[in-house]
């Protein structure tokens, strides 16, 4: 990203954070903490590329990445070490556990500590872009659709049938933590898009995130 020349180590800090709430978590190891991860498909370098240079940028350090070519399309997985960054993204969001664990109740993830996107809902507007297009870029979507609309008219007292194609093209964020959802809806209407909440019952939350 060309912008990231203009922006302060603590808007690249956050920026990283964002990273961190969506395809990225901080690791733990016997409760303490280990290192960032960010594990994508393999065929996701670019996004490691934007990874690592955020951490270059923000820690004069790069992260060390890894493929593992054991599932289909293997996996690519970079992680910064350093207790230190840790601590920084955690005085931004206390949490970045965006979704309970295997076995854990709903009602008891709900009532601990949660992810939150206040760190970056105030800042001036160019930040808040560049974070959305971050999470668009790590858990978003475009999804174009052909429609066919039935439409009728009355003229001079007759009735008339017609069918319109009409396309649509959806930008959807994906996450199901249900704090995260409605924050980030009104980080999206703070910017003056439209949106409203995809629902999936197949996931442990019933949501699936926003749609633009």
């Amino acid at each position: 990203m060309k912008e990231l020349t203009d922006l302060s180590r603590n808007d690249l800090l956050k920026l990283i954070a964002i990273i961190a709430m969506t395809d990225g978590t901080i690791s733990t190891k016997h409760g303490k903490l280990t290192s960032l991860q960010l594990r994508t498909v393999a065929y996701n370098k670019c996004q490691h590329k934007l990874f690592r240079q955020l951490c270059k940028k923000t820690f004069n350090y790069y992260p060390k990445s890894k493929i593992y070519p054991y599932s289909e399309n293997g996996t690519m997985d970079s992680r910064l070490y350093g207790k230190e960054y840790l601590l920084e993204l955690l005085k931004l969001s206390p949490s970045y556990k965006t979704t309970k664990a295997h076995k854990e109740a709903i009602e008891q993830y709900l009532l601990s500590i949660q992810p939150n996107l206040r760190f970056i809902s105030k800042e001036k507007e160019q930040l808040r872009v560049l974070a959305l297009r971050t999470w668009f870029d790590f858990d978003g979507s475009l999804v174009p659709s052909f429609r066919l609309k039935n439409k009728k008219e009355t003229k001079n007292g007759k009735l008339y049938q017609y069918y319109q194609i009409q396309f649509e093209c959806d930008l959807n964020l994906s996450e199901t933590n249900p704090n995260l959802v409605m924050e980030l809806k009104r980080f999206c209407e703070d910017l003056g898009l439209t949106t409203n909440i995809r629902k999936d019952k197949r996931k442990w939350s019933g949501i699936d995130g926003v749609r633009v």
